[in-house]
């Protein structure tokens, strides 16, 4: 999990230097280390800086694949990269846990963004997007869910005080949604329809690319 995000950092930094140099360097191979295996399937990793801690967080779970039961979201920490310690173990109880997303909100709390494919879909819902929130790794705050059934949100940033994301549908549904994060903070009325809001709609269809012929 180290190595990947190692590489990933001095590839983008090559990539944002390469008008300056004739020619770069080749990336280079600085460790493979082990960070954790204490299950048979440990992935779908996120990694972030928080609290002068580097925090990894990543599904732990009996498989691969989906739906399976005893899946949870593990989170680990260490200050030196070297040894790292569980400081979470997060679990929905309604279904199979699936990737770890993270981000530092403007409040200075961390967000573990996720969904959960749901064990029971009788009513017709597959998955629900879920986060988990802490302002010190010890004390945790969910699951609680946000956007609306089968719309899973995959990642989220934090811009001048907003957060962001972008997700697909799981239940064959399609179209847009929008969600005032500050008056509706678990994102579960869609404003996309709403009269006032067309012009926010309009100004982020145009940033989309067009649609292939």
């Amino acid at each position: 999990m180290k190595m990947i995000r190692r590489i990933a950092c001095l590839v983008l930094i090559m990539f944002a230097a390469a008008p300056c140099f004739a020619e770069a360097p080749a990336p280079e191979l600085l460790s493979v280390e082990r960070i954790w295996d204490k299950a048979p399937h440990n992935a779908f990793t996120d990694l972030i800086r928080f609290n002068d801690q580097w925090v990894c967080a990543f599904r732990e779970a009996p498989a691969h694949k989906g739906g399976v039961k005893d899946s949870k979201m593990r989170v680990v920490a260490s200050s030196d990269t070297k040894s790292w310690n569980s400081v979470g173990l997060l679990e929905d109880k309604r279904g199979d846990i699936r990737d770890a997303k993270m981000a530092i909100l403007p409040d200075g709390r961390l967000l573990l963004l996720t969904a959960t494919q749901l064990f029971d879909q009788s009513s017709g819902q597959t998955h629900q997007s879920i986060v988990f929130l802490t302002r010190d790794l010890k004390t945790w705050e969910g699951p609680i869910d946000v956007a609306e059934p089968n719309f899973w949100l995959w990642g989220i940033k934090v811009h001048k005080g907003a957060a962001y994301s972008i997700g697909y549908g799981t239940g064959g549904k399609k179209g847009v949604q929008l969600f005032d994060s500050d008056k509706d903070p678990g994102e579960l009325k869609n404003l996309a329809d709403d009269p006032a809001h067309a012009d926010v709609i309009k100004q982020m269809k145009a940033l989309l690319p067009a649609k292939k012929p």
